[in-house]
C-alpha cells in the first residue's frame, strides 16, 4: 500500500503578521476622531477646523486623491 504524501502548508511568516497588524491599527487611530464626529456624517462642515492649516491640507488631500 502506498501512501500520498500532502503538500506542505506554507508556514506564516510572524514578522509580516505583526506588520499587516500594526497597519491596521494605525488606520484606526487616523479615524478615530472622523468616527467620533457627527459633522462628517451630516455633511456639514466642522467648526473646529477651519484654519488656514486645516484648509490647506484639505486641498492638497483633494488634489491628491483625484
Amino acid at each position: 500500500m502506498t501512501e500520498t504524501l500532502r503538500p506542505r502548508t506554507p508556514t506564516r511568516l510572524l514578522d509580516v503578521d505583526a506588520l499587516r497588524g500594526f497597519a491596521l491599527f494605525g488606520i484606526l487611530v487616523v479615524n478615530l476622531a472622523y468616527f467620533a464626529s457627527d459633522y462628517p456624517f451630516h455633511l456639514v462642515a466642522d467648526p473646529a477646523h477651519g484654519s488656514w492649516l486645516d484648509d490647506s491640507v484639505e486641498f492638497g488631500s483633494d488634489c491628491c486623491s483625484r
